[in-house]
């Protein structure tokens, strides 16, 4: 149990401060963006009333039902983040690049006839569809620098040591069992950075009371990961007016966080030169929801829809290692605890509605919208023997119901090309954000090529926004740890195609 309280104060993340198994990690693995084929991508994903795409198997498996053929598709995409970080006064930048495959699927249609002629009432078509789409990225470089003169990597030390007896952490350093090997605040212990206070439960860091230190601290993070969704789906067509959908999906998330953070005393508190914490996280799961819709087409050129996935029980496993490196007292010191600690919890992900509407005219092209609320008060954790009361109290009073839109438009240029934009704004999930807008916008475009039976399409997709990013928290509400402000602009360059028969 000590082990899971440490780690719920010690992991961080790429938003404000996070801690495993806490609220942001909860949000983290909830989120989803902009994914499926390029044609999709290239408008924005607003295909919720679209239909006819495989990206409906992620939006609104009801427009499975508008397909007339058979259908074998795949994408790849190239994904490039750059991350522009303010810390102390001081702007750094980075970069990350990588390949991605962001669709591969199948699917199978019957359409039916009387008469040698397709029907035009009751069931006229049905189809049924199966693959992976990737709906979220985890990749991202980010690091930052600054001088900074009010707390100290070594506060945070001090408030993951508080409660452990200094006893146990010396008599475990010395032992064959380790087991406290994997809490920074141990290792700082027992690397000198700490010291015993008023009994052997509390303690002082070498940086309290020291007036006038600048301590120059960097940090490089770095995460990488994706979520992808398989699913198996169905839709089918009635009286070419209603148009049913369903599925199963199953999402499979990892990410792998790698970040270091160094500390150095510059020669303002006495006896200590620096200190640095690297910290590595490896997080994997899975999860099933169902997720259903329905479209109408009232008259020919207009279609609503509307959809809804249910919420889905994320089944987490986290293998963790931290270690803490010193020079301090004219020693240089790893306290490396040569393994990977590990828990395993489950996040439950709040059920996601999204209404849709789309005015096609064939010989034009179609304007396309979509609207998703999700209640991201609905989250929560669990783990067996663990309760989360502060964690899940906190997803209460900081979350909040937030509202994504989509925006997309294609337009036909003959029979053969056709032309995409799109815009998308996610709302942020926090009740408060401060001064800083914290929501995800997407600039889409795209183009795309149809001759006789094969399709190509191709999508840029430009995100961007801004995070808050903490290196550490000092258990101190009244002096925390700097925030970080990242500006982030991501570009995403998909191409897809397939063939229809």
């Amino acid at each position: 149990m000590k082990r899971i309280q440490i780690i719920a104060i010690s992991v961080l993340s790429s938003v404000s401060i996070a801690y495993a198994q806490n609220e942001t990690d909860a949000l983290k693995f909830t989120e989803t963006f902009l994914g499926g084929t390029a044609r999709s991508q290239g408008a924005a994903g607003a295909f919720g009333a679209v239909g006819a795409d495989f990206s409906a198997t992620v939006i609104n498996p009801a427009g499975l039902g508008l397909y007339r053929r058979n259908e074998a598709n795949f994408g790849m995409g190239l994904e490039y983040n750059n991350s522009k970080t303010s810390y102390l006064g001081n702007s750094s930048t980075d970069f990350r690049g990588n390949f991605n495959i962001p669709n591969v699927g199948f699917v199978g249609t019957k359409v039916y006839s009387e008469m040698g002629e397709d029907r035009k009432e009751g069931l006229v078509s049905w189809s049924i569809a199966g693959g992976m789409s990737r709906v979220s990225s985890y990749q991202s470089n980010i690091r930052f620098n600054g001088v900074n003169t009010q707390n100290s990597l070594l506060d945070y030390f001090k408030y993951s040591a508080n409660g452990l007896n200094s006893y146990t952490i010396e008599d475990n350093f010395n032992s064959t069992q380790n087991n406290l090997a994997n809490i920074p605040g141990a290792q700082a212990y027992y690397n000198f950075l700490l010291d015993t206070a008023n009994n052997a439960t509390t303690y002082r860091a070498l940086t309290d009371g020291i007036s006038g230190k600048k301590l120059l601290q960097q940090q490089q993070m770095q995460t990488r990961g994706a979520a992808n969704e398989f699913n198996i789906s169905s839709g089918v067509n009635l009286g070419n007016i209603v148009y049913l959908g369903g599925g199963l999906v199953m999402r499979y998330v990892y990410s792998q966080t790698d970040i270091f953070l160094s500390e150095q005393s510059q020669g303002t508190v006495p006896n200590y030169t620096s200190s640095g914490l690297r910290t590595q996280i490896n997080s994997s799961g899975k999860g099933y929801a169902g997720r259903f819709g329905i479209i109408v087409r009232p008259i020919d050129w207009l279609k609503l829809g509307l959809a809804a996935q249910t919420p889905m029980r994320i089944d987490m496993h986290d293998d963790y290692k931290f270690t803490v490196s010193t020079v301090n007292y004219a020693k240089n010191i790893v306290a490396d605890p040569g393994r990977f600690d590990y828990f395993d919890y489950k996040i439950t992900t709040p059920a996601t509605f999204t209404m849709s509407g789309a005015v096609t005219l064939p010989s034009i092209g179609f304007v396309s919208v979509d609207y998703e609320t999700i209640d991201y008060t609905q989250m929560s954790l669990s783990a067996d023997n663990v309760f989360f009361s502060a964690e899940n109290n906190a997803i209460t009073s900081t979350m909040k119901r937030a509202g994504n839109l989509r925006i997309g438009t294609e337009l036909k240029i003959d029979d053969y090309y056709r032309v995409r934009l799109g815009y998308a704004r996610y709302e942020s999930a926090y009740k408060n954000t401060g001064n800083y807008d914290l929501n995800r916008y997407a600039l889409t475009g795209g183009v795309g090529f149809l001759i006789d039976r094969v399709f190509i399409d191709a999508a840029v997709v430009n995100s961007f926004g801004n995070q808050l990013v903490s290196p550490y928290k000092t258990g101190d509400s009244n002096n925390p740890a700097p925030t970080a402000v990242n500006a982030y602009s991501n570009y995403n360059f998909v191409l897809s195609g397939g063939i229809r028969f």
